[in-house]
């Protein structure tokens, strides 16, 4: 079986090659090894952030519609549904 990123364990791979691989950094050492960091710390930051709002922001959704008894509104609303759909 062959993985896309090479690191599985299939029938194909030769003894010396074991499914490691050496990791290569991304930033090379040089005049713009700075830059590079900072991109890559903002880039990879800004999927980590909207992950918390959106946690945060369902989560805080889910407590308000609970205690606030939403939820049996939304319920008695779609009973008047079926209702009205059932003559």
């Amino acid at each position: 079986m062959n993985f896309p990123n090479g690191l599985g364990g299939g029938w194909g791979q030769s003894a010396g090659n074991r499914g490691f691989r050496e990791i290569q950094p991304v930033c090379k050492p040089g005049p713009d090894f700075d830059t590079c960091a900072r991109e890559q710390l903002i880039g990879s930051t800004g999927g980590v952030v909207l992950a918390i709002v959106l946690f945060v922001g369902l989560s805080g959704f889910v407590v308000w519609f609970l205690v606030t008894d939403q939820w049996f509104a939304l319920g008695d609303r779609i009973r008047s549904w079926r209702h009205r759909k059932g003559r």
